[in-house]
């Protein structure tokens, strides 16, 4: 007896068979042919013809989303166009969260009530538009002010001391489409009164900030090397790099450097995760490099030039 299994395959086969036979004729199908297609293909079972799929929100044509943060049962979910929405119920239903703007880069939230938002996303799309800033709530989002770094541009990551909410870390990317200025890692040890740079390279901004659990003093950051213009987008450089700090960003080591991490000008953006419990840092490059292609020794193939000058006899 047939399989299940194979069944199913011979009734696919054949109503692949019947249609390519359809699509061998020469002009528009009738309405008589489309709703026999559309007939056999509703009359073939789905595995999700018993699932209910439903969308939690937020409903909202916000882009994209770009940052979420969770505190206990609540969920903070910031997009890049559609401003901060916020969750109470695990995502049963949704409140937007009024801020001065809705162009948004990254998101962190605290025990204490605050929550910290960096406004400007990091993709470097077109679509992607500059902040003004970072904004911060001490009531869990219900009011917000404006906490400086106007010049950051676009905000990568954003990070709450979960020891000391007063101090804060900000990895800004910096200008999209000009000469980078605002790109670096910034840190505020007194609520957002006052930042300063502790980290900056050259023309270049930081794309990511992850810290350790175990140890808020111990962060990782990552670089990321780009030029986009009009015209052109170049989408790595020396610039990008991981870099970590023992000491709250005082000080900081590029330990890309002395690995075989991949740098140099096709080093693009590079994507953090650390796992504390077993001190194991993840990242994620975009590597520009072109791939070696080893040419078969039989049959090495086609390449662009063999297709000068080729007339329809040799082709």
């Amino acid at each position: 007896m047939n399989s299940p299994s194979s069944f199913w395959t011979l009734a696919c086969l054949c109503v692949a068979f019947s249609g390519s036979l359809t699509a061998q004729s020469w002009g528009p199908s009738s309405a008589q042919v489309r709703a026999g297609v559309d007939a056999e293909r509703n009359a073939l079972p789905s595995w999700t013809s018993g699932l209910d799929l439903r969308n939690v929100g937020p409903s909202v044509m916000g882009g994209r989303v770009v940052d979420v943060a969770v505190v206990s049962d609540t969920m903070y979910v910031a997009y890049a166009t559609g401003g901060l929405w916020k969750s109470i119920n695990h995502g049963t239903t949704f409140e937007p969260l009024s801020l001065e703007t809705c162009l948004l880069g990254a998101v962190d939230a605290h025990p204490s009530g605050r929550v910290l938002v960096g406004s400007g996303e990091v993709n470097s799309s077109r679509s992607s538009y500059a902040g003004d800033g970072v904004y911060l709530s001490d009531d869990h989002g219900q009011t917000w002010s404006h906490a400086g770094l106007e010049g950051s541009h676009h905000i990568g990551r954003v990070i709450i001391d979960r020891v000391n909410p007063d101090r804060m870390w900000v990895a800004a990317l910096g200008e999209l489409y000009s000469e980078n200025l605002g790109g670096a890692l910034y840190r505020t040890t007194d609520g957002g009164a006052q930042w300063e740079a502790v980290l900056t390279v050259p023309g270049v901004g930081f794309v990511d900030l992850v810290a350790d659990d175990t140890d808020p003093n111990h962060l990782f950051a990552a670089s990321w090397d780009r030029t986009r213009r009009a015209h052109e987008f170049t989408e790595g450089g020396p610039g990008s790099g991981i870099w970590e700090s023992l000491d709250g960003g005082d000080s900081w080591t590029r330990i890309s450097a002395e690995s075989a991490f991949p740098e140099g000008p096709d080093a693009g953006r590079i994507g953090l995760s650390y796992h504390s419990a077993t001190g194991t840092l993840f990242a994620l490059l975009d590597n520009q490099a072109p791939r070696e292609v080893q040419p078969d020794s039989e049959d090495e193939g086609l390449a662009a030039e063999d297709f000068v000058g080729m007339d329809k006899a040799t082709s």
